[in-house]
């Protein structure tokens, strides 16, 4: 998932104020890899949002101040 628009934001109980509504984020899944590795090199690489999931990892490039967080 990267951009959305608002309609599917809510239907997929995004946030209001979701990254994802600016088209500054997206969740990806790489396969063999897990949700926290995929973080720890997100973070390395200089994303500034961080959400780590069961099955995927969130990433975005928000401004202001770094955040993450796991399901």
């Amino acid at each position: 998932s990267a951009f959305r628009t608002q309609t599917y934001n809510q239907s997929v109980g995004g946030a209001k104020k979701s990254q994802h509504l600016l088209g500054r984020a997206a969740d990806i899944k790489v396969y063999g890899v897990s949700p926290e590795k995929v973080a720890k090199i997100a973070k390395e690489i200089g994303f500034r949002g961080i959400g780590v999931y069961k099955n995927f990892t969130h990433v975005d490039v928000r401004v202001g101040k770094k955040v993450l967080w796991r399901e």
